[in-house]
């Protein structure tokens, strides 16, 4: 698992999601969050008033695995990895998906 925010606002809502299981419920992998600070408070209330959304969208493991075995045999440029690795992370979504 990984958290990382921008600053302390960003990294304590990334940790306060993890520590929910049901933010997982309709992105079992997890996702990317933004959170929206307003900047001209005092730091303190950054925290507090801040706002989070999810920039990923609703997804089930079914979708992930059709997804990676899409990316397996596409030539996507964005993705830095191999057909292999595409193909090895199908096998980690049906192993997360064998545990119900």
């Amino acid at each position: 698992m990984m958290a990382a925010g921008f600053h302390l606002p960003g990294t304590v809502h990334a940790v306060k999601l993890l520590s929910n299981p049901e933010c997982f419920c309709k992105r079992p992998l997890g996702g990317i969050i933004k959170v929206r600070i307003d900047g001209g408070l005092p730091w303190h209330l950054r925290i507090e008033k801040s706002r989070v959304e999810f920039e990923t969208p609703v997804y089930d493991l079914a979708q992930a695995e059709e997804a990676l075995r899409k990316l397996a045999e596409s030539d996507e440029p964005d993705w830095p990895g191999t057909r292999e690795e595409a193909l090895a992370l199908v096998k980690v979504v049906q192993a997360i998906a064998s545990t119900g």
